[in-house]
């Protein structure tokens, strides 16, 4: 099941310490479409972005944020109005 907005500070459910960062990636959804997103803050196991427009991501789909630019396999973890919660499948 989805969040609904993110945990508070006091709630952190994060598996790893998160970076505050503003750098532009690109998720991949199945059939090969990509959609431009922001990450807002990163951890070695997710990373919170903002996305554009009206875009609904399904559960699972690859994200990519420069340097490192591979596509990292992810499932979305909680939606709010305006950002989404992702977990790292890769471990």
């Amino acid at each position: 099941m989805l969040f609904k907005k993110p945990p508070l500070a006091s709630d952190d459910r994060r598996l790893s310490p998160r970076k505050t960062v503003a750098l532009e990636g690109r998720i991949f959804l199945p059939g090969g479409r990509a959609v431009s997103c922001i990450t807002v803050d990163v951890s070695q196991s997710g990373a919170r972005v903002k996305l554009g427009g009206n875009v609904l991501l399904p559960e699972r789909f690859e994200l990519s944020i420069p340097p490192e630019a591979s596509r990292r396999p992810a499932r979305l973890v909680w939606r709010s109005q305006d950002a989404v919660g992702i977990q790292y499948l890769d471990g």
